[in-house]
């Protein structure tokens, strides 16, 4: 792939834009699943429980957020 940054186009972050963002969560689907992707990636160990508290604390800011 080649990307070229020149014509990337970017969209200021406002409420605004937040407000369009889907409010479907897929913090079900990423508990269902027991790879901890940031983790596997830097190699690092994982643990079950982890990516679920991860997300849920994720899920609550980016509520937050909006």
């Amino acid at each position: 792939m080649n990307f070229n940054r020149d014509k990337t186009t970017t969209t200021p972050l406002t409420q605004q834009n937040l407000n369009g963002v889907s409010s479907k969560s897929n913090l079900g689907h990423y508990l269902a699943k027991d790879q901890n992707f940031e983790k596997v990636s830097q190699g690092l160990t994982t643990k079950g429980r982890d990516s679920a508290n991860y997300l849920s604390q994720w899920q609550k800011a980016f509520d937050a957020s909006k």
